[in-house]
């Protein structure tokens, strides 16, 4: 009896650990540009600059537009990787907008997942499981 004890013990605290994850807000260090938006243009952004590592969103336009991945890991590889993928695809290089925010490794499953549940983006299969991580979101402005 003591194992099944146990058992609903931790399914309790996993339940916990949920609510909190989905009602308590992490702040994100959203990069900043130099116009004082969290929103950079893939196709001007110099990738060689970039040293973070984290979680990133790409959208097609910005205010109305669509997200087209939501992804982690090192920045500058993983946007070099998606800016060779997109400029062979239907949408126009001067379109697209990434936004990032530098993620401890232990936490990036979760805040990708969030991401991921929020935005909804249309390219990109892999999403990691995890307990989503909310956290603030990257401003609109540009």
């Amino acid at each position: 009896m003591a194992i099944n004890s146990e058992y609903h013990e931790l399914r309790s605290l996993a339940a916990q650990i949920r609510r909190w994850n989905i009602t308590h807000t992490v702040k994100t260090p959203w990069r900043i540009s130099d116009r004082g938006s969290n929103w950079f243009r893939l196709q001007r952004l110099k990738l060689s600059r970039i040293k973070d590592e984290g979680v990133y969103v790409i959208n097609n336009g910005l205010l109305f537009g669509t997200t087209l991945y939501v992804g982690q890991g090192k920045i500058a590889d993983r946007l070099s990787e998606h800016r060779r993928v997109l400029e062979k695809s239907v949408y126009r290089m001067n379109q697209l907008w990434v936004a990032w925010a530098p993620v401890p490794t232990l936490e990036r499953n979760c805040v990708e997942r969030y991401l991921f549940n929020y935005y909804k983006p249309i390219l990109g299969e892999r999403t990691p499981r995890a307990i989503p991580k909310r956290v603030n979101l990257p401003s609109l402005t540009v």
